[in-house]
């Protein structure tokens, strides 16, 4: 399964994979901001998406 982890907060990011991990996902990849997560969507296609939806720029909806 690949799974893409979008959020602002690094803590979050990291609490998120570490829990995919441990279910057994080893695909994934992560973005800090939106604006990467929409270049990394554009590149990849992804199973799950995981987005936080208050952000900076733009918001995860």
């Amino acid at each position: 399964m690949k799974v893409l982890i979008v959020d602002d907060e690094k803590l979050a990011l990291s609490r998120l994979k570490r829990i995919l991990t441990e279910e057994g996902i080893s695909d994934i990849t992560e973005c800090n901001n939106p604006i990467d997560a929409i270049k990394e969507f554009s590149k990849s296609k992804f199973d799950v998406v995981f987005l936080d939806i208050s952000m900076p720029t733009m918001t995860g909806l």
